[in-house]
């Protein structure tokens, strides 16, 4: 009789701890869905919304920057990188110009998936002659992937036609991994 007591009393309590278990479980689990649905719910709504368009160039700048001078545009994005040797070419032959330089992603060592950068170039009296854009992605930046970050990626924008006296760089895309 002792023996069957003891079973019954070791039945009622595995029963109620296995109670109390699932009571605490099924307590966290819908706390953690509720937590879920909710993170769920707020990025479905971020990805919902439309990127922020990119502001226009200005139609005009005071005159005065020297010749052959690049401008950086502060932004986002620009804060992230380091960007050095800029110079706007001589016209070639053929009256071309280009915005040279170089470009580190300094604030992270990812991948770079996306990165574009637009110049914006202006004549000697301050008016906008047109903009051109380089568009990188990870297989061209794959090769100057470093431990410091990505380094010397080779900047070169192509002016649109006409006597650029200056130009002003801005960086409107750059998606790391």
């Amino acid at each position: 009789m002792r023996a069957s007591a003891r079973r019954a009393a070791g039945c009622v309590l595995a029963v109620g701890l296995l109670a109390a278990l699932a009571a605490c479980s099924a307590e966290g689990s819908s706390a953690d869905g509720a937590a879920r649905v909710d993170a769920a719910a707020s990025a479905a709504a971020v990805a919902r919304q439309a990127p922020a368009d990119e502001e226009a160039p200005a139609a005009t700048v005071a005159p005065g920057a020297a010749a052959g001078s690049v401008e950086v545009l502060p932004g986002p994005f620009v804060e992230r990188l380091r960007l050095s040797a800029l110079a706007l070419s001589e016209p070639d032959a053929g009256g071309a110009q280009t915005v040279t330089g170089q470009l580190d992603v300094v604030s992270d060592v990812s991948e770079v998936i996306a990165l574009e950068v637009r110049v914006d170039c202006y004549d000697a009296a301050g008016a906008l002659l047109g903009s051109g854009r380089q568009v990188l992605d990870s297989a061209a930046t794959e090769q100057f992937h470093s431990a410091a970050g990505v380094i010397g990626v080779p900047l070169s924008v192509s002016c649109p036609a006409g006597a650029a006296h200056s130009a002003i760089l801005s960086v409107p895309v750059l998606v790391n991994e």
